[in-house]
């Protein structure tokens, strides 16, 4: 009997995980290509004219959650902007942003290769600790997070409202 109840709770557990993060995939994907133009200078990285996002993931895992957020896109009918998956050894620097569905020791790898003049987001904000850009804050109210310190050695100069109306991200965080 307890070995059922153990079974039962683990299993509850992980597919309630599963439901939140499709959530939050979900969200972000409607708030991250709205997101890209806070970049004073976004109009200047648009691919033919579209907001070119990649989808870089490591793992069937993340593989799974970035394909969540392209269904989303696609659902949204916003022909402004195109998405494409892309495995992290086939990180390429023709996009207009990142979002990056990575475990945390990869970050580093992904920021080596990159350009830095481009809007870096992060599926889980742990990933702002490693150098990603921004994030959502999701709780009450949903809030932005933006790592001030690697959008300033990106170069990226972005709108100041959002600034203000954003968390910023600090190691106590």
């Amino acid at each position: 009997m307890r070995l059922f109840l153990l079974f039962f709770i683990v299993v509850t557990v992980f597919a309630f995980e599963s439901m939140v993060q499709e959530k939050v995939v979900t969200l972000e994907a409607k708030l991250f290509p709205k997101i890209v133009k806070i970049d004073l200078n976004y109009k200047k990285k648009l691919i033919d004219g579209k907001i070119l996002m990649a989808l870089v993931y490591d793992t069937k895992k993340n593989e799974k959650l970035a394909e969540i957020f392209k269904k989303a896109i696609e659902n949204s009918n916003d022909s402004e902007i195109e998405i494409m998956l892309l495995p992290l050894d086939k990180i390429s620097k023709n996009f207009t942003a990142y979002v990056l569905f990575l475990n945390p020791y990869n970050v580093k790898h992904f920021l080596k290769k990159e350009q830095n003049d481009k809007l870096v987001f992060a599926y889980d904000s742990f990933l702002l600790s490693k150098g990603a850009m921004i994030s959502l804050d999701i709780g009450e109210k949903v809030k932005p997070i933006i790592n001030i310190h690697a959008l300033k050695r990106s170069g990226i100069k972005i709108n100041p409202l959002f600034v203000k109306l954003s968390k910023v991200y600090s190691d106590e965080y």
